[in-house]
């Protein structure tokens, strides 16, 4: 092979594997759900209980390299849903195992930052972007 050949494609080789090198912003991701229990049943004047709305709540551990991201919004096969997000600073006790009865706990890691986000149904329905920015997850 040509000598310049050869280094051409040495070059190129190079260049590639650098390019192909991406930062991924998140680490790890754990998710829960729970369903509420309702306390007091609303019920109608024959004393039947009124259709209640039990809907299930997401619990989402998102774990980051950055410090300042910007939670807006949440999809889920084209459901919407109110997202709230809370920065973990601290162990946080999710519950128990079914199976065992073990406590589920969460640690912040060292490093990186730990989002506790929440997800609770969205009454508009509003429809998910269907094209996304590159700084978007």
């Amino acid at each position: 092979m040509d000598k310049p050949v050869f280094l051409l494609f040495l070059l190129c080789m190079f260049f590639l594997q650098s390019c192909a090198q991406i930062n991924k912003a998140i680490v790890k991701s754990t998710g829960y759900f729970f369903i509420p229990t309702p306390g007091t049943i609303a019920v109608n004047d024959k004393g039947e209980p009124l259709p209640g709305k039990r809907d299930s709540v997401f619990l989402l551990f998102v774990e980051i390299k950055a410090d300042n991201i910007q939670w807006e919004s949440a999809w889920k096969d084209g459901r919407s849903f109110i997202l709230t997000a809370t920065k973990v600073k601290a162990k946080v006790t999710i519950g128990q195992t079914k199976a065992r009865n073990q406590k589920v706990e969460v640690l912040p890691p060292s490093p990186n930052t730990l989002w506790q986000l929440t997800l609770s149904d969205d009454e508009k329905r509003s429809l998910a972007p269907q094209i996304t920015t590159p700084d978007e997850i």
